[in-house]
């Protein structure tokens, strides 16, 4: 009933993880940073007449 595998050292190095690219990253931050300001537009209308 024990479903658990033992992997060994070698096996462990070869498993790759989804990790996030550069560009994900930038396109995460850019998003946020746009919510901010369509948001901070929203808010404050004022702002943007200057």
């Amino acid at each position: 009933m024990n479903n658990i595998k033992q992997t060994s050292k070698n096996e462990l190095k070869q498993i790759t993880g989804g990790g996030l690219s550069f560009l994900a990253g930038l396109g995460i931050i850019g998003g946020v940073i746009f919510l901010i300001g369509v948001i901070d537009g929203f808010v404050n209308p004022d702002k943007c007449n200057e």
